[in-house]
């Protein structure tokens, strides 16, 4: 009875109520003799509609960490941890095999290094400049189901190829999506914060059953613990400066200069005194060359920036 659960979970048919009792049996006692085995894998998988590979990488998680299948949230960017216990060794191998190999279409992954900025070019004709410490991936058959569909976790600004009847979709980890038909805007989604800028065109935002529809000119914004996407008329040219080797402030706290720091150098910044992170800066400062931007950024406030290794300490002149 068992088997058959499994062989039905690998063809994507099992109800609610039949994954509960497979959560149930691995955190048991089950044995292997009850799990398909890599042929019957194989022989399943060809039969059914593949799972992509990031929900079977989902279904896994949630078994090892026992969350009821409600619980489980899909994570573009979420990785299978190692197990704290001992999960069925045949299941385990099986959707190993599965996910890498049958479950879904291959990815190509582009990344930039700290300090990096690169570009690259999709089948479509789609050009996308990411800024340092970015990464996106996207399926092999990129152009072979009825959307373009691209996952991004950093910073890049995309020019994408219009294609009206294959709409074009960036996903991030906050779980902000963009659908655009063609146009051009630069996408923030760094840490638990996600925005998007438009340029040029029409794009939607969506977050759960939020949407907004963006004019060139507007920014959406979703920002951690929001549980709803802000949008506001903004500069296009200031937030996408780094192109042009520059970062660029408007009246930014320290502490999110900092934060700028640590995402596009992989530096730690550490502040002498912690009210020295609420002083606002504005101005450009060259990204290329970051002992330059920090003179700039002292003598601006009168601070002393010293920087040893990959630590960055500010302070006031006086605690020197």
């Amino acid at each position: 009875m068992m088997k058959e659960l499994f062989s039905k979970m690998l063809k994507g048919t099992c109800t609610r109520a039949e994954i509960d009792r497979i959560v149930t049996y691995l955190q048991g006692d089950g044995v292997d003799e009850d799990i398909p085995g890599i042929e019957e894998v194989r022989a399943l998988l060809g039969e059914g509609d593949r799972m992509d590979t990031r929900s079977a990488a989902r279904i896994f998680q949630g078994i090892v960490d026992g969350k009821p299948p409600e619980a489980q949230q899909a994570k573009p960017f979420g990785f299978i941890r190692k197990p704290p216990f001992m999960v069925a060794a045949g299941l385990a191998m099986a959707l190993t095999i599965a996910g890498i190999f049958y479950l879904g279409q291959p990815e190509v992954t582009a990344r930039t290094t700290y300090g990096q900025i690169d570009s690259v070019w999709l089948a479509d004709g789609t050009r996308v400049i990411l800024n340092a410490n970015t990464e996106i991936r996207w399926r092999k058959d990129f152009m072979g189901g009825r959307t373009r569909n691209v996952w991004i976790e950093g910073e890049a600004f995309f020019s994408v190829a219009p294609m009206a009847e294959r709409p074009f979709i960036v996903r991030t980890s906050q779980g902000m999506d963009v659908t655009v038909l063609g146009t051009a805007f630069n996408l923030n989604a760094r840490n638990r914060d996600a925005r998007v800028v438009l340029s040029k065109g029409r794009i939607k935002a969506t977050y759960g059953d939020d949407e907004q529809f963006l004019l060139p000119g507007e920014m959406v914004s979703l920002t951690a613990g929001s549980q709803r996407l802000e949008k506001r008329t903004t500069d296009t040219l200031y937030h996408g400066s780094w192109r042009s080797h520059l970062l660029a402030f408007k009246n930014e706290t320290l502490g999110r200069v900092a934060q700028t720091i640590r995402d596009r150098y992989g530096l730690r910044v550490e502040f002498g005194d912690p009210a020295l992170q609420s002083l606002r800066f504005t101005g450009s400062v060259p990204a290329n060359d970051l002992p330059l931007a920090l003179r700039m950024i002292a003598m601006t406030f009168q601070l002393d920036v010293q920087q040893a290794s990959n630590i960055i300490m500010i302070r006031t002149n006086q605690q020197q």
